[in-house]
């Protein structure tokens, strides 16, 4: 799919939409971001999708914050936060990937086809 087309369609002009909504909620109250985009994004990409696209943005928009926290953060509680929250991430991309993998192998035709049970059955929906 050329690039033209993905950017623009209807779905990423309601994405937009909800990032631009949710950023004056932010705005205005300090928080609430991933609250308004993450059901708005979910209508459009999915839930699994719309929490990625909303952790991301809301990282990268908290980031002018680290350099004046930094002298109040209590280091030692810092690092095993950090420690977890990146490996679980790559955890979470890894089963991800494999995920799709697998749904592509099963199905050529489409990735929603099959879903997998968190007891590691596959149901046909």
């Amino acid at each position: 799919m050329p690039y033209t087309e993905f950017l623009f369609n209807e779905q990423f002009a309601f994405a937009v939409v909800a990032a631009i909504l949710s950023g004056i909620v932010r705005g205005f109250s300090g928080f609430g971001a991933g609250l308004v985009m993450t059901p708005l994004l979910a209508l459009i990409y999915g839930p699994l999708d719309a929490l990625s696209i909303m952790m991301v943005t809301v990282m990268v928009g908290s980031l002018h914050m680290v350099p004046g926290i930094m002298p109040y953060v209590m280091k030692r509680d810092l690092v095993p936060i950090t420690i977890d929250l990146m490996v679980r991430s790559a955890a979470n991309v890894f089963h991800e990937l494999v995920y799709s993998l697998c749904c592509l192998v099963l199905n050529p035709n489409g990735l929603e086809v099959f879903d997998f049970l968190g007891d590691g059955t596959l149901v046909r929906q």
